[in-house]
């Protein structure tokens, strides 16, 4: 049973690589290999021939550019200077920043307001701003229960420190105060997201463009190469051994494809080489469902009625199984556009940043395709 694995995008030979192609060797014959069997496994390497970033990665942002514009995401910026972690309850965003600090608080309001002044109205605006911002930290602070409450109390005052020709009354700058809240709370929401990935972004920027970028340069040497392109020749180079390494007593070839690797063996057998095969291909957290739709095969027409409509598996595959958590944003089902694949769901118990990565190296996810290509016999 010689096994092949073809790994998916953004996988390069770091100091990291061997100690996970091993361990991923290892799990991979420990489960799916008879315990006195002995079975050739291929690995063929192809991110060497894939994306090379000219400039090292100078096009990731480096955080320190001009910002554009405040627009909508003035409260966001505010919140992002006065608020280091967590954001509180969406109804006690401006509380929490003002019990921080006050002038905070008055900065977060008022900053937000302004962006629905109309000009005629900027006058008052500034003048009722300058007497908010020269108030001291009210006792009340203390003891408000909500963003709402917090307004009222301003408001109140703000009034007692009104001159007597700038009587509080019902202000329309004040009417902006109210108004811009809701802004301040959807912007809040989104500063748990903006905090996380605020620290993870370096890498998210780098995992994007070379997942990106091993997409695009496969497409461009298909384009230009097809079958000979580089990457499908270190592929199919394996594949090829892989059918020459079969004997009499043990004549199945299993191929397991992540991610983009799916893509790339699908692409393989069903056009750019038909004449390799498998008696089992197992795609992994793998787009070839997307890629169907998007008309990126040749082996696959747009359907007359998508409802019924099926594309015929590659003739040279046997069994087709298709695994992927629907945590990764990245896994695809392919059940409702091929004949003869089979779906399967699994939980790498992690989150949309992490399961698609995770797959392989749990031991759960070897037993249950062990399971399966046993069902498969």
């Amino acid at each position: 049973m010689p096994i092949v694995f073809v790994h998916g995008v953004a996988t390069r030979r770091d100091p990291g690589y061997a100690k996970s192609e091993a361990a991923r060797a290892a799990l991979m014959r420990g489960f799916l290999v008879p315990a006195t069997g002995q079975v050739p496994f291929f690995a063929p390497y192809w991110g060497g021939q894939a994306a090379a970033f000219a400039w090292e990665h100078a096009s990731l942002p480096q955080g320190d550019e001009e910002v554009f514009g405040p627009g909508e995401e003035t409260p966001a910026i505010l919140l992002g200077e006065v608020w280091e972690s967590e954001p509180p309850p969406d109804d006690r965003v401006v509380l929490q920043v003002a019990r921080n600090s006050f002038a905070d608080g008055i900065d977060l309001l008022f900053g937000t307001a302004a962006e629905d002044v109309d000009p005629e109205e900027a006058d008052g605006f500034a003048r009722l701003a300058v007497r908010a911002a020269k108030l001291t930290r009210p006792a009340w602070l203390d003891t408000a229960r909500d963003d709402v409450e917090v307004i009222n109390r301003l408001a109140e005052d703000l009034s007692e420190s009104a001159d007597e020709e700038e009587a509080f009354g019902p202000d329309r700058a004040l009417l902006h105060v109210y108004e811009g809240l809701s802004r301040i709370r959807g912007a809040a929401g989104r500063m748990t997201g903006r905090l996380a990935v605020k620290a993870l972004r370096p890498s998210l920027n780098r995992s994007a463009s070379m997942f990106l970028g091993d997409i695009l340069v496969y497409l461009r040497q298909r384009e230009r190469l097809r079958a000979d392109g580089p990457i499908a020749t270190t592929i199919a180079t394996d594949l090829r051994r892989a059918c020459e390494a079969c004997t009499a007593d043990d004549p199945q070839v299993i191929v397991i494809a992540h991610s983009m690797g799916g893509n790339i063996v699908y692409d393989l057998l069903s056009g750019l080489r038909p004449d390799l095969s498998c008696d089992v291909l197992v795609t992994v957290g793998s787009q070839v469902g997307v890629f169907a739709e998007l008309g990126l095969f040749d082996a696959v027409r747009a359907p007359a009625n998508p409802a019924t409509d099926r594309i015929p598996k590659p003739p040279g595959v046997d069994r087709w199984i298709n695994v992927f958590d629907l945590n990764d944003i990245l896994g695809f089902a392919t059940e409702r556009i091929f004949d003869g694949v089979r779906d399967f769901r699994y939980s790498t118990g992690k989150g949309a940043f992490a399961a698609h990565s995770t797959y392989f190296i749990r031991p759960s996810f070897y037993d249950r395709l062990a399971t399966r290509l046993r069902e498969a016999s």
